[in-house]
């Protein structure tokens, strides 16, 4: 008979699973997201529904291990978890099961990254496990039917890894994450600059190896395989409509029903839509024409503040890191021609280590500010698209949709101030950052 000892012991899991405050937290949190996983497959059984996974992935995961790669509007890596549950999943049912389990899994990850720098950084692990469970459990449906959860906790990863000082390997992740779904990539340029400031342009030129080399060996892969994998998803994610969950289309929509130019709804499943709703018009086709221009320019002017406020500030300032990869990721969005509900998740890596590198008044403000936007995102989907046949939007869910793009726009004004004000004395940052570093933990 095994004989089983030290943490796969009783007595063992006992004192893993329930030892002190912050694991009972931590496996409260975990049962809580097990069971709102449950019951989501539960709902979409009862409804008879048909997931996002159920109807793309399935199949995108039936031509893959048909033997041939899927040509999707994803990046590369994102063939990964789309063959992961379809090892155990062999029927429809089977492989949305099994994609939950593996976000549950992801979930859970990243409620451990977050345990454990709250306790690096000497903050309470119990109130930031909560607020990372509180946020996840908001977006639970996009957790567990997308794979922004998977780039999310990732993002944090590579975070987390520069702060530790470990360059190369946080390049190397924030690359596998930009291949999963692309937009940490917008975090590589801020990477970049803190290198080049707090370690010389050497190492700066070392990260950029790294990021580059990790995500051409992928793309070389892809293109030998099938070429239709890289130019599908980047002619996918350019020449977009302008999507009627976006901030820029809240002021057009309305402009446009009080008669200032013609407009109609372009359904989900029009040609040309991209699988999207969205708003239709001369002046909605105008601002989608020029929006990219414009996130360009808002993207480079922020990245510019970013670097004139490192050179005149410490020599690695985490906090700021922070703030610049989050204000990076908000403004992105705020220029941007689509903002599906799910990018909310996007936000939550940078936004973690920022409240626990904050003062108490900075941090509750800005956690109450994301979780408006997650909970406006999450009516509106409920409202727009569950109630009322999958992306028939009325006056009042857009009404909904204006008030959260304006507090998105609020907390993206909350976030670049303080940048601005940072080094000034006007700036929030917890009274002792401790420093993450191996050199640090090993004195």
């Amino acid at each position: 008979m095994t004989e089983y000892r030290g943490k796969w012991a009783p007595e063992g899991l006992v004192e893993t699973l329930w030892g002190d405050g912050v694991r009972r937290t931590r496996t409260i949190i975990a049962l809580v997201y097990l069971a709102v996983s449950m019951l989501f497959l539960l709902d979409v059984y009862l409804d008879n529904a048909v997931t996002e996974v159920m109807r793309d992935r399935w199949e995108d995961a039936q031509t893959l291990f048909g033997g041939e790669f899927p040509v999707t509007e994803y990046p590369p890596l994102s063939i990964i978890f789309i063959a992961i549950p379809r090892l155990v999943g062999w029927t429809v049912w089977g492989y949305e099961i099994a994609w939950v389990a593996m976000m549950f899994v992801v979930f859970l990850v990243g409620l451990e990254m977050v345990n454990r720098i709250a306790a690096r950084l000497d903050y309470s692990p119990r109130r930031a496990m909560w607020m990372y469970a509180v946020l996840m459990i908001v977006m639970y449906e996009f957790v567990l039917d997308r794979f922004d959860a998977v780039a999310m906790v990732l993002a944090l990863w590579s975070i987390l890894l520069f702060m530790e000082k470990r360059y190369r390997w946080a390049f190397v992740v924030l690359a596998a994450a930009t291949l999963v779904k692309v937009y940490p990539a917008i975090l590589f340029p801020v990477f970049l600059i803190c290198l080049a400031h707090g370690e010389g342009i050497k190492a700066a030129l070392k990260g950029f190896a790294a990021f580059a080399v990790t995500g051409a060996a992928v793309v070389a892969v892809c293109c030998l395989i099938n070429p239709d994998i890289i130019t599908n998803f980047l002619s996918y994610n350019t020449g977009r409509p302008l999507q009627i969950e976006s901030v820029a289309a809240s002021p057009v929509y309305f402009l446009s029903r009080l008669g200032f130019s013609d407009w109609w709804i372009q359904a989900a499943g029009d040609v040309g839509s991209f699988g999207s709703v969205n708003v239709r018009g001369e002046l909605a086709d105008a601002v989608a024409d020029a929006i990219l221009p414009l996130t360009i320019a808002a993207t480079v002017l922020l990245w510019l503040l970013y670097l004139v406020k490192v050179r005149s500030g410490p020599r690695m300032d985490m906090r700021l890191l922070a703030l610049a990869c989050l204000a990076s990721v908000l403004v992105f969005v705020t220029f941007n021609k689509v903002y599906s509900t799910q990018y909310t998740i996007w936000f939550y890596a940078p936004f973690m280590l920022i409240v626990m590198m904050s003062g108490r008044r900075f941090g509750d403000r800005t956690f109450l500010l994301m979780l408006a936007i997650a909970v406006l995102g999450l009516i509106n989907y409920q409202y727009s698209y569950k109630m009322h046949d999958s992306g028939f939007f009325t006056d009042e869910g857009m009404v909904v949709l204006l008030v959260r793009n304006i507090v998105h726009v609020a907390l993206t004004y909350v976030i670049v101030r303080e940048i601005w004000r940072s080094g000034t004395g006007r700036d929030d940052p917890a009274e002792d950052i401790p420093d993450l570093s191996a050199d640090a933990r090993s004195q």
